[in-house]
């Protein structure tokens, strides 16, 4: 690839330099993220300078825009949205990694936003892209089922009854994407007969075939009420649609379990709420489009349903597409404990946990611990005298299922300090912790030259995740377990060659489509992003390296991650430098004992639990 814009300029003369200012930080851009981290540093007692391109007040910080969202709950919570690179196609192309789901094989991604120089300005003085993941930018998208009801007055919920965005958010895309990230990718709009009058004079509904299509299946739902109708929409995918007399039959037919029936009519009520006293507290939506769902005697001749009755339309949204629609994903969870490794220090810190009833996300091998399993013997783990490796296991195996521990088999590839939680990406999924345990032993592996210097830029350590970004391309994996062969596969369906260098003994099983490689990784070699893999077989030209590891390197998984030599460095509380983050076992430092890292682990879990206690009291305070 030719990623023109990350290539940095020529630097300017001297001589056309009008003005120089000093400060401890320099902000490019007075949008949400700008403002924010300003306001941040304002108040953390450093100086500060933001530079912003526009000749007026950006009307995205006013909150006046397409995607204005100030004061709403998600920005109480979260603090900053994110930088915008909507007009530039290139940057879209390369860097939103949803799109190629999301978005029609030759959409120009003709957004009404900024054209990403200050990103640009951030990676041609020497900074980072980080490896996943950027927000969705505005642009031509089509996305099935937000056609005509993308922005009016409806309510959104989720498969479990929950309002989750503001419906009306920005453009169709933005007012989607949420939906998509809900369990399953599923939704139901919900509207009463009436939903329809508010929005004449502020959208402009101008497909004339999709206005029919739609009025149409609204009146089959009428007609056959309390029926399941079939309606086939842009993308050729059936949407059922339901029709109901009141909100409790409308549940009835919505959802199996009682708790999702009384959570959609909890949140009928609360928006109904909202929409009379003429404010969104929950998701800040504009006030013309607050519309209540309810019965409405006065209902026009014009009304598609008659009084009284509720239509909902579900969207199975093709984000999750490539996915078991029946999988419950863990998008944005919320989660008091993240651990990361299911060997003994893992596994010790989540039978802590869950004895102190937090809410846990153990992320590692259902086989538990390799090393484990294939010691023949164990002489020193206390109450098991001369018991094997495969003995000890099963212990651990009968203990974690005894307590209804799940564990969550994926590869975490990133977590991101956010200030007073963690951002985490398991395989595909982003979820949030409020604090993080690392048990990861010290399997990883030492990087190739070359391989943290592009990381982000042409390396990745997921192919699943990463793979959208290479239709067509050259790619090479190095896979370094058996188990890789299915990420190998995945991207022979989507890049245009696969190179598969194995690193393990075990026969090479892959598809036809990939050129399998027997040399030894010694380089990854490039310019602005990395371009070949050089190997003791040749030299490979790849757009992308994939690099599949049983862990990632500490420091690589988690920013700002203090290490010692080969190992994290952590205090006698298993804490490590980055506040709520801890790390136990093997990869907190020798001995490599499988007591010792049992005992760390119910250390890192109690300094968890301190951890999240202390944090309540002060929120409370």
């Amino acid at each position: 690839m030719n990623e023109t814009w990350a290539i940095k300029p020529q630097t300017i003369s001297p001589d056309a330099v009008s003005e120089t200012y000093d400060s401890d930080i320099v902000i490019i851009g007075a949008g949400h993220a700008g403002t924010c981290a300003a306001r941040a540093a304002a108040e953390a007692g450093v100086s500060v300078i933001v530079l912003e391109q526009q000749e007026r007040e950006t009307q995205w910080v006013l909150g006046i825009g397409e995607i204005g969202h100030i004061n709403s709950r998600w920005q109480k919570e979260h603090g900053i949205a994110a930088g915008d690179y909507s007009k530039n196609a290139e940057m879209c192309r390369y860097l939103l990694t949803e799109t190629a789901d999301l978005t029609e094989e030759e959409s120009d991604f003709t957004g009404h936003g900024w054209d990403g120089s200050g990103i640009c300005m951030g990676l041609w003085a020497g900074g980072r892209l980080e490896p996943r993941s950027h927000a969705a930018m505005g642009g031509n998208y089509s996305f099935p089922g937000f056609g005509l009801i993308g922005s009016t007055p409806v309510l959104r919920v989720n498969k479990h009854g929950k309002r989750y965005s503001d419906e009306a958010f920005g453009t169709h895309i933005l007012a989607a994407l949420p939906g998509a990230h809900q369990p399953n990718g599923n939704l139901w709009a919900v509207f009463d007969d009436t939903f329809q009058t508010p929005c004449h004079g502020l959208l402009d509904y101008t497909d004339e075939e999709e206005w029919k299509r739609l009025n149409t299946a609204l009146e089959n739902a009428k007609n056959q009420k309390g029926n399941k109708i079939l309606d086939k929409d842009r993308a050729w995918e059936k949407r059922p649609l339901y029709c109901a007399d009141t909100l409790e039959e409308l549940a009835g037919l919505l959802f199996e379990d009682e708790a999702d029936r009384e959570n959609f009519l909890k949140e009928v009520e609360r928006y109904n709420q909202l929409c009379h006293k003429g404010h969104d507290d929950d998701f800040g939506k504009d006030l013309r489009l607050l519309h209540s769902v309810e019965h409405r005697a006065d209902a026009g001749a014009g009304a598609w349903v008659l009084p009284g009755e509720m239509l909902v339309e579900e969207n199975n949204s093709v984000y999750n597409r490539h996915r078991d629609s029946k999988e419950e994903h863990r998008y944005m969870e919320r989660y008091d404990i993240a651990i990361i490794g299911t060997g003994p220090a893992g596994l010790s810190a989540a039978v802590t946990a869950a004895i102190r009833k937090k809410k846990i996300l153990l992320v590692g091998s259902r086989d538990l611990s390799s090393k484990v399993q294939k010691a023949q013997e164990i002489q020193n783990y206390l109450g098991f005298p001369e018991i094997s490796g495969a003995e000890l296991g099963k212990a651990f195996e009968e203990h974690i299922e005894r307590m209804q521990i799940p564990i969550v088999e994926d590869r975490v590839n990133l977590i991101y300090p956010m200030g007073d939680y963690f951002s985490l990406q398991v395989g595909q999924d982003i979820c949030e912790a409020d604090t993080v345990i690392l048990a990861t032993g010290v399997n990883f592996g030492k990087p190739l030259p070359g391989e943290e210097e592009f990381l982000g830029r042409g390396v990745s350590y997921c192919a699943t995740c990463d793979a959208p970004l290479y239709r067509g391309a050259t790619v090479a994996v190095i896979g370094y377990q058996k188990s890789e062969e299915a990420e190998a596969d995945f991207l022979a369906d989507i890049a245009e060659k696969v190179y598969y260098f194995p690193m393990y003994k075990e026969p090479v099983e892959v598809s036809e489509k990939i050129t399998v490689v027997n040399g030894v990784p010694k380089e990854i070699t490039g310019g602005m992003k990395a371009d070949t893999l050089v190997t003791s077989a040749g030299s490979y030209p790849a757009d992308c390296i994939f690099i599949l590891r049983e862990s990632v390197s500490p420091k690589n998984l988690v920013p700002g991650l203090q290490m010692d030599g080969n190992h994290v460095a952590v205090n006698l509380q298993m804490e490590t430098n980055v506040p709520g983050c801890f790390a136990c076992g093997d990869i907190a430092g020798r001995p490599y004992q499988y007591i010792k890292s049992a005992g760390q682990g119910n250390i890192a879990a109690l300094s968890a639990v301190s951890y999240l206690d202390q944090k309540r009291r002060n929120e409370k305070q």
